[in-house]
C-alpha cells in the first residue's frame, strides 16, 4: 500500500510531543519509530526535485556521517556517536513535506489541529506534573535559590528535560499561534501564547523566553496593522513593565521570585540572572578546539566529554562536533530558510519569520538539532509554510483569494495571500 507523506507528517505532529518510551539504551521517541517509514516514504514515493534546503541537508548529512565513522575509528569519540543518525532522522519531516507533490492550506491547517492537540496535551501533563512534585529522572534540573531558602524541581515535561519543554513550549506556542492569526483567530492565538508563556515560566528556559520573544516581534505588524502598530510598540512594553514591578510589589515565593529573576532580561529586579551563565565562556574556549580540529571536529556528543561542558549552541557545537564544513552547511541551511520567507509577502512571511528566526535564536543557546521531541515538529512546520507560502510574484491566481487565511489587519493587497511557485 501507498504511504502517504501527509498521513505520515500528522504521525509525526500527533506523536512527537507525547512519545517518550524507555529503553536499555536510553529513551526512545517518534523520530526514532518513525524513521524506517520516513525512509521509504521518501526514497520510494518522492514526486519533487530536490529543493535547496534540502541539499544542504544532504551534504550535511554526508559530511557528518563521514566525520563521526573516521573520529570513531580514530578513538577520538566512543561508538555512542553513531547517535548521529538520530539528528538526521530529526530533520527528515521536513524533507517529507518538500518532497510531497500535493501540499496546500488544508494539509496545513489539518496538521496544525492536530498539533494544538498533541502539542498543548504535552504542555498540560508537562505543567501538572510540575504542580505535583512529579520528579521524571533524578538529575531533573532545579532551581536553587540559596540563603538557606532551598530549591525546587523546574518544569520538565514527560521528558523530564527543561530544555526540552521549554523548546516544545516555545515551538507549539509560536507555530500554532502564527497559523491561527492566518485564519483571523486572534483570541484562540493569545490563548495558546498564554499557556506557552507560562509553560516557559516555570520551567524557566531563558532559551525558550528568547524564542518567544523573537517569533512576537514578527506576529505585532498581524496584530496591530496600519497605525495601531505604533501604538502597540508603545504600549507593550510599558504593561510588560508594569506587570513585572507588580508581580515584584506582591508577595511571591522563592521560586516565582526566582524565576523572574532568571527571565529578567532587563535587570527590573536589580538582581538579574539572565546573563548569569558560563555559555559566553564557554563558547570563546570551544573556538580554540574548533581551529584545532577543523576538518573532522572532536566527535559528535564527545563536547561535553572532552571538554566537560555543553555545547548550548547549534551552529559552535556542530562546528565543533562535526567539523567546519558542517558548521557551515547547518548554517547555509538556516540562512536561506530566513531569506525564503524574507522575499515573500505579507502575512504568510511574518509567520514564517517568526518560526524560523525564533529557532535561530533558540538554537544559539541551546543544541535544538539534537532535541527530538519539539526540533522535528518545527522542522515540518517551517516545510509547510514554504510550500504555501509564496515568493514575489505578479501572478496571483484565483484560489489565493480566499481572505480566510489573512486576519482582518492583513485583508489588504499588501498581505495578499498568494499559492506556492513552483521554486522554492
Amino acid at each position: 500500500m501507498k504511504i502517504r507523506i501527509p498521513r505520515l507528517a500528522t504521525l509525526y505532529v500527533a506523536l512527537i510531543p507525547l512519545v517518550v518510551l524507555p529503553t536499555p539504551a536510553g529513551k526512545i521517541g517518534a523520530v526514532d519509530l518513525l524513521l524506517p517509514f520516513a525512509l521509504i516514504s521518501i526514497l520510494t514515493y518522492r514526486s519533487r526535485q530536490i529543493t535547496i534546503p534540502e541539499t544542504f541537508l544532504a551534504f550535511f548529512g554526508f559530511f557528518a556521517f563521514l566525520a563521526t565513522i573516521f573520529n570513531i575509528q580514530l578513538g577520538v569519540a566512543p561508538p555512542s556517536a553513531l547517535m548521529i543518525v538520530r539528528v538526521l532522522a530529526i530533520f527528515l519531516p521536513l524533507v517529507a513535506v518538500l518532497g510531497q507533490t500535493k501540499f496546500d492550506d488544508d494539509d496545513l491547517w489539518a496538521l496544525t489541529k492536530v498539533f494544538l492537540v498533541s502539542g498543548g496535551l504535552a504542555l498540560i501533563i508537562g505543567i501538572v506534573m510540575h504542580h505535583l512534585g512529579i520528579q521524571v529522572r533524578d538529575d531533573q534540573q532545579r532551581n536553587w535559590y540559596g540563603n538557606g531558602l532551598g530549591q525546587s524541581l523546574r518544569a520538565g515535561g514527560l521528558l523530564g528535560n527543561t530544555g526540552g519543554f521549554g523548546h516544545l513550549a516555545s515551538v507549539w506556542g509560536v507555530v500554532c499561534a502564527g497559523v491561527l492569526l492566518l485564519r483571523g483567530k486572534f483570541r484562540f492565538a493569545a490563548a495558546v501564547l498564554a499557556l506557552a508563556l507560562y509553560a516557559t515560566y516555570i520551567s524557566t528556559s531563558r532559551a525558550a523566553f528568547i524564542h518567544i520573544t523573537v517569533s512576537l516581534l514578527f506576529f505585532l505588524p498581524i496584530i496591530f496593522g496600519g497605525r495601531r502598530l505604533i501604538s502597540a510598540l508603545v504600549a507593550l512594553p510599558i504593561l510588560g513593565l508594569g506587570g513585572f514591578y507588580w508581580a515584584l510589589g506582591v508577595d511571591l515565593s522563592p521560586q516565582a521570585i526566582f524565576a523572574l529573576r532568571r527571565l529578567d532580561v532587563l535587570n527590573v529586579t536589580g538582581e538579574t540572572l539572565f546573563f548569569k551563565t558560563a555559555r559566553f565562556d564557554n563558547w570563546a574556549n570551544y573556538l580554540g578546539y574548533i581551529f584545532e580540529h577543523p576538518l573532522l571536529g572532536i566527535g559528535f556528543k564527545n563536547t561535553e566529554n572532552m571538554i566537560g561542558t555543553p555545547g548550548d549552541n547549534s551552529f559552535v557545537t556542530i562546528a565543533l562536533e562535526l567539523g567546519v564544513i558542517c558548521g557551515i552547511l547547518y548554517a547555509a541551511f538556516w540562512i536561506w530558510l530566513a531569506l525564503r520567507f524574507k522575499r515573500a509577502e505579507g502575512a504568510r512571511s511574518l509567520v514564517g519569520m517568526a518560526v524560523v528566526f525564533g529557532e535561530i535564536a533558540h538554537a544559539m543557546t541551546l543544541d535544538t538539532h539534537t532535541l527530538w521531541i519539539s526540533t522535528p515538529a518545527a522542522l515540518l512546520f517551517i516545510a509547510a509554510l514554504i510550500r504555501t507560502t509564496p515568493q514575489n510574484s505578479s501572478h496571483v491566481p484565483a484560489r489565493s483569494q480566499n481572505t480566510e487565511w489573512l486576519p482582518p489587519s492583513a485583508r489588504t493587497p499588501s498581505y495578499a495571500s498568494r499559492s506556492p511557485t513552483a521554486a522554492e
